[in-house]
This record gives C-alpha cells, sequence and structure tokens, in this order.
C-alpha cells in the first residue's frame, strides 16, 4: 500500500514507492546522473534535492545518524523504501565493490600472471586473495586498490602476485 507523507516546507509530498506529488497532480522526476532528482518550488527558489534521500527522510529511521542512502539492489532509479537503507560513506562504497556496481576499471576483468586465474573485476580478485591467503582478515576494498595499481603499472606487485587488465 503506497503511503505519502508531507515533505516539511513545501507543498509536495513524497510516498514509500519513491514518488512525489504536488496536490492531485503526480510529478514527472528527472534523471541526474542516474538518479531521480526533483526541484521543490517554494516562494520563486528552487531547491534540487536526490528522491531516495526524501524516501529515506520520511520513512526510514536513523538511529545512528548515518549520512547516506544505499540502494540495496543497486538499482539508482527504484527507490522504494524496501530498497533503501541508511549507510556510511564506507558501507556505500563496500556494497557498490562486493555487488560489482562500480563502473570503469573497477570492472575490467583481469587475471593473476602467477596462478593464470582470471576475473571479472578487482574487487573479485580481492574477495579470492582475502579468502585464500587473508582467511578474511583484509579489507577487501584496501586489497582491490592494490591490485588495481598493479594493474596500472603504479606498483610492480600487490600481495606476492602480478595483475593484468584483459583486453
Amino acid at each position: 500500500m503506497e503511503i505519502w507523507k508531507q515533505i516539511e516546507n513545501y507543498n509536495y509530498e513524497v510516498s514509500n514507492e519513491g514518488r512525489i506529488r504536488k496536490g492531485d497532480k503526480m510529478i514527472k522526476i528527472p534523471l541526474n546522473r542516474g538518479y531521480p532528482r526533483i526541484g521543490l518550488w517554494k516562494d520563486g527558489k528552487c531547491k534540487c534535492v536526490l528522491v531516495h534521500r526524501l524516501v529515506g527522510k520520511y520513512f526510514i529511521d536513523n538511529p545512528l545518524n548515518k549520512p547516506m542512502i544505499n540502494h540495496i539492489n543497486g538499482i539508482k532509479t527504484d527507490n522504494r523504501v524496501s530498497n533503501l537503507e541508511w549507510c556510511t560513506d564506507s558501507e556505500n562504497k563496500y556494497h557498490a565493490y562486493k555487488n560489482d556496481l562500480n563502473h570503469g576499471r573497477c570492472r575490467k576483468p583481469l587475471m593473476c600472471l602467477e596462478t593464470q586465474q582470471e576475473f571479472a573485476s578487482t574487487y573479485k580478485a580481492a574477495e579470492w586473495l582475502n579468502d585464500t591467503h587473508f582467511k578474511g582478515t583484509k579489507r577487501i576494498r584496501i586489497v582491490a586498490d592494490k591490485i588495481r595499481c598493479n594493474c596500472r603499472g603504479l606498483q610492480k606487485i600487490a600481495y606476492g602476485y602480478h595483475w593484468k587488465y584483459i583486453d
């Protein structure tokens, strides 16, 4: 069941399904860098806000006062309350690495030259290295960053291995 709540200081409402309305009129929400963002107008001035932050503010408790909202399924346009959670910057980045949500060089396939093993991303390589060599004691993001630096030629070796992006 869709529930609506008044947005404080504005004549708009936000729903637990991630929709925005003004009175009876549903507002079409444009994307900005992949995220739905809405301009809230009052007294001739516009305040742009991310829809997932509005849903979080009005529908999700935040007792630890975490500063960010994470999309659990990784889909930036899915702003249903069931898909959102408050998180720290570190938790948000870890979620992105863990679920291969980063774009660019993080998602390039790569190979460990010593073992000839191929990986879909630096995160997957770091996860393998952490599980097989460090027994889960290292922070995955740090391991992935060092592997990425080795692939880019910024350091000669990463954790005893040489890594190379696969073309």
